[in-house]
């Protein structure tokens, strides 16, 4: 078994205070969360724009007196509307969060990339939903260079960041050091290249792999065209695949367990460290 520490998505574990979270973590092991405060304490932090730099601080005093690693200080915001004012606030929301980052030792600020609409659509996948985003990225980027706090971009397969091409291109169009890429496999596929993922991990990690510093593990399986979350190693994920690739990296990403229902999450986490 690997001593390698394991960290979570804060808000799958069932609990509302920073103290039971830091209990449930000791409770599993985990040593390294992703925090969406308005996910994890909602009676504390009732608006994504709510959150204070003196909450942020006790959380962060909390967490470091536990030794819990904040890695992924979560602002999933929509940088991709056609509204400008949606797009505005998502902005400054964003720029908020990297300025309490380090009040909670986060290692960075993510996000995915949201959608020209409300919900989802195949508009997501034009050029004019890629410069609205790259355009917002730009701009949080070089906010996060002045400020010392690096950004990870998560994809997602109906975003306007969808694909590993699309990866490459902002990172190539963004040119920042502070941009990172929080890879998750699970987001990536479809029904169609569920069946294509040594491809899909070979063009992810020649492309950005040095990019690559936090990954997601989860699973899935396809049910009557549905992408439905599964614990780890019950989906379509082929994690002997894809932990060969993430033990040849160089430099070691911080692997958080993602979407999976507190139920399932002591076998999943026997499941990972069996490939650890």
């Amino acid at each position: 078994m690997s001593n390698r520490p394991l960290g979570v998505r804060a808000h799958d574990l069932a609990v509302d205070s920073i103290e039971a979270l830091i209990s449930r973590l000791r409770k599993y092991q985990l040593s390294a969360i992703q925090l969406a405060p308005t996910k994890s304490f909602p009676k504390e932090v009732n608006d994504i724009n709510a959150f204070s730099l003196e909450q942020a601080s006790y959380y962060g005093a909390c967490l470091r007196e536990a030794k819990i690693e904040v890695t992924v200080l979560g602002c999933y915001v929509n940088l991709s509307s056609y509204d400008t004012a949606v797009r505005q606030d998502a902005i400054e929301t964003f720029c908020h969060y990297i300025d309490l980052a380090s009040s909670l030792n986060a290692k960075f600020v993510g996000t995915e990339t949201g959608s020209v609409l409300t919900g989802y659509t195949q508009e997501n996948y034009s050029e004019e939903a890629y410069e609205l985003m790259i355009a917002s990225l730009q701009t949080i980027a070089r906010y996060g260079e002045r400020q010392g706090v690096s950004v990870a971009l998560e994809a997602g397969i109906n975003h306007p960041l969808h694909d590993v091409a699309t990866i490459e291109r902002v990172l190539v169009d963004c040119q920042s050091d502070n941009l990172v890429v929080l890879f998750d496999l699970v987001n990536l596929l479809t029904e169609v290249n569920s069946h294509q993922q040594q491809e899909l991990l070979e063009a992810s990690f020649a492309s950005f792999g040095h990019k690559i510093k936090v990954i997601h593990l989860k699973d899935c399986q396809f049910i009557e065209g549905e992408k439905v979350t599964f614990p780890l190693g019950q989906g379509v994920v082929d994690y002997p695949l894809l932990m060969s690739y993430i033990r040849k990296m160089k430099e070691q990403p911080q692997l958080l367990l993602d979407e999976i229902p507190e139920g399932d999450l002591a076998m999943s986490i026997r499941f990972l460290q069996s490939w650890l």
